[in-house]
């Protein structure tokens, strides 16, 4: 039994794999990567392999095919791993298993794919000799010249040649649903965050002014499609921590239930396709903070997210710039005390994402977060900074309440002094709930979800409109 790694052992592609890795240390290695690969698809692994260092113990491995391997091994069938990947990949794969006699797989001297891997296989076992198990339709070749196949994970493309195989020994499949993935990589449930682009024109009363509110909503979706793009080069950055989590292991790519060539196209096509639109549909000063935010969100992504205290200052800044973008998209100023308000409440909610992820290792009985600076000593510190930041917040309703700014702005600013003890009734359920370990999603979004939080957000709206 010949064995393909990619995309058959492994729900993924091993070049994919490096790629992202190379990616994860410098972003320009993009460019390296296609230097190699005017040179040839052989330069391209060789230099990837080289330089990527995988860890094989975290490839997401396909759990029904590799169990059914084991049985075979213990049939006494010999098991050979054929691979188009890079040796020294597959003999890394190999010993992390154990079960394989032989591998096969591409070197300086030869590149062991399609045609030069029924060629091989031929030449070492002779036609109908061998069985094969892999995936890929380009591996049509190497089943015709085979006694039985193993078809693994078929995609839509390869269940149309299936009539082509000789006789088929076994069919893995799961139910995975590629667009479901796809939409759940792109996390459209995060784009709930960008209605705090409305904030200026709510602020300023202006939400009923056609022109500022379509450019608010133009704003809010250009925001979420560069968003999802920066999401997606997040998860392939972050693809041997979120495999070590123990929730965050689940995620399309880290899985294996998303191709991450896919990813590594959709990502940037995402994210020049918002910049371009926001150029030309809302101007240079939206543009710009667009831009602003996509190089704030890889730089957090590459580095800033692993070092203390300046990961939780960078995440309250990617909610605040929000706003910002906001007011550049409908030009309406942003107020002192909008910024001042919005700076602590949003680092309150930055925390105490934080605090929930060493609450989540606590329960798991570990100590360190993985791609992360903090460990659990550091708990009481983030609560008190997390309740004492979402407090000042308060305070800084408070004196904009008093303010000549407010009693200028509203007719019957009694009403909004009751928004203060709602604001802490609120911020104080916020951070009872991640004491608790119960808040194990972004803040924003339990927010826009939880009852409660929701019932508070309708009562504050009607103050305002009390006040106004």
């Amino acid at each position: 039994m010949c064995v393909e790694l990619n995309g058959t052992l492994i729900r993924s592609d091993t070049l994919y794999e490096g790629l992202a890795r190379l990616l994860q240390r410098r972003l320009w290695n993009f460019f390296a990567a296609l230097f190699w690969l005017a040179l040839g698809r052989k330069k391209l692994r060789s230099e990837i392999a080289k330089r990527a260092d995988l860890d094989a113990s975290l490839l997401p491995e396909n759990e029904a095919f590799l169990d059914w391997l084991r049985q075979q091994r213990q049939s006494g069938r010999r098991l050979i791993l054929c691979t188009s990947a890079e040796e020294r990949v597959a003999q890394a794969v190999s010993e992390r298993y154990g079960l394989f006699d032989q591998v096969i797989a591409s070197n300086d001297d030869g590149d062991i794919h399609s045609r030069s891997k029924a060629a091989r296989l031929l030449s070492q076992f002779g036609e109908r000799r061998y069985d094969y198990a892999g995936s890929d339709p380009q591996d049509l070749c190497v089943w015709e010249k085979a006694r039985q196949a193993v078809v693994v994970e078929p995609g839509w493309a390869m269940q149309r040649e299936l009539e082509r195989l000789p006789r088929v020994e076994r069919i893995f499949t799961s139910r995975i649903n590629g667009p479901r993935e796809l939409l759940r990589a792109l996390r459209l449930h995060q784009w709930s965050k960008n209605v705090l682009i409305f904030l200026p024109a709510a602020g300023a009363h202006q939400l009923l002014n056609w022109s500022v509110a379509l450019a608010s909503i133009v704003a809010f979706l250009l925001f979420g499609v560069c968003a999802s793009g920066t999401y997606l080069l997040n998860d392939l950055m972050d693809l041997d921590a979120d495999r070590r989590h123990p929730i965050k292991r689940g995620r399309p790519f880290a899985s294996g239930r998303l191709s991450l060539g896919l990813g590594l196209f959709m990502a940037p096509a995402l994210v020049m396709a918002g910049l371009l639109s926001a150029a030309l549909l809302l101007g240079w000063l939206f543009f710009a903070t667009l831009a602003i935010y996509v190089v704030a969100t890889v730089w957090y992504s590459r580095s800033l997210k692993r070092i203390p205290m300046v990961d939780v200052l960078a995440l309250a800044g990617l909610y605040a710039i929000r706003v910002i973008a906001g007011s550049a998209a409908t030009l309406i100023v942003p107020s002192f005390w909008l910024l001042a308000f919005t700076m602590f409440l949003f680092l309150s909610l930055a925390i105490a994402k934080r605090y929930s992820e060493l609450k989540l290792m606590m329960a798991t009985g570990r100590t360190r977060a993985s791609g992360r600076g903090y460990t659990i000593e550091d708990s009481p510190l983030l609560l008190i900074c997390g309740v004492a930041a979402g407090y000042n917040s308060v305070l800084v309703m408070a004196l904009y309440v008093n303010s000549g700014v407010a009693t200028s702005t509203y007719a019957h600013t009694v009403f909004l002094w009751f928004l203060c003890p709602l604001l802490l009734y609120w911020i104080t359920r916020i951070w009872l709930k991640t004491s608790r370990g119960q808040m194990d999603n972004d803040p924003v979004v339990f927010t826009l979800q939880d009852r409660p939080s929701l019932a508070v957000a309708c009562v504050g709206l009607l103050l305002l409109w009390a006040a106004t």
